[in-house]
């Protein structure tokens, strides 16, 4: 029988997709307000990007609006992410910058990158006190369970704080063996993971993806950052509502 008290409700993130400060700060007017358990900065909408005093600037005004955990990212055009006038190493040294000089709670970087560079990242990270999650998203398909499967110990192996897996469902049996895949890995990982299935047919794994194992699931505050992705009043709802259901039953 599903036991209640062996899962917790997931953190509700919500994505920052605001092109400059501006933006930013209309965006966080209308989230700050509902109340995420993180927020994530899609640095790679900014289109001064290779600006670091702006990122820079940008970054801390979000820590002075509020105490909410923040998560960096800048997703790269190969993982479904907008194109930056930035290279590798130089996406490396900007991180190190928000890793040094803000108060960010965990930086996001893909596992396919150079492996060195995912080292050094992580060894940043942690000298810092900052996390850092290592992803993997494909927005083509789900790849074979046995690839997945070892891209989550390999991001285990690098060291990360937190596994992350997001990836495009073709039917509905891929839902199901994403949702398997986490069920298991949650039980084996040292580390949390959080593992989506994106698209429509991938809402499912957004509501109950917790109750496999998965620790972050990605909301709507303002626009989307990937498809799929459900608006935060209702993605709350949804998961409180399977969550009272759940623990009355169990």
């Amino acid at each position: 029988m599903f036991k209640i008290n062996n899962y917790k409700k997931p953190d509700i993130c919500i994505p920052l997709t605001g092109k400059n400060l501006n933006e930013i700060k209309d965006q966080l007017a209308l989230i700050i307000p509902k109340q995420p358990k993180l927020l994530e900065l899609r640095a790679d909408y900014l289109e001064e990007i290779a600006d670091k005093k702006s990122v820079l600037e940008i970054v801390n005004y979000i820590s002075k609006q509020t105490n909410i955990p923040l998560l960096f990212t800048i997703r790269s055009s190969r993982e479904g992410g907008e194109d930056i006038p930035l290279d590798e190493l130089e996406i490396l040294k900007l991180l190190k910058i928000i890793c040094r000089q803000t108060n960010v709670k965990m930086i996001d970087y893909e596992v396919a990158n150079n492996k060195e560079n995912v080292t050094e990242i992580i060894a940043c990270a942690q000298n810092e006190g900052k996390e850092v999650i290592l992803s993997y998203h494909n927005f083509t398909e789900t790849p074979a369970s046995e690839d997945l499967i070892d891209k989550l110990y390999l991001m285990e192996e690098l060291g990360a704080n937190h596994a992350k897996i997001a990836v495009m469902p073709n039917n509905q049996a891929d839902v199901f063996r994403l949702l398997d895949i986490s069920y298991h890995l949650s039980k084996q990982l040292s580390i949390p993971l959080t593992i989506l299935s994106m698209g429509e047919l991938g809402k499912l794994s957004r509501v109950i993806g917790w109750m496999y194992g998965s620790r972050i699931t990605f909301a709507i505050g303002v626009e989307s950052s990937a498809p799929g992705q459900i608006a935060i009043r209702d993605l709350q709802h949804s998961i409180d509502s399977t969550y009272k259901i759940i623990k009355k039953e169990s």
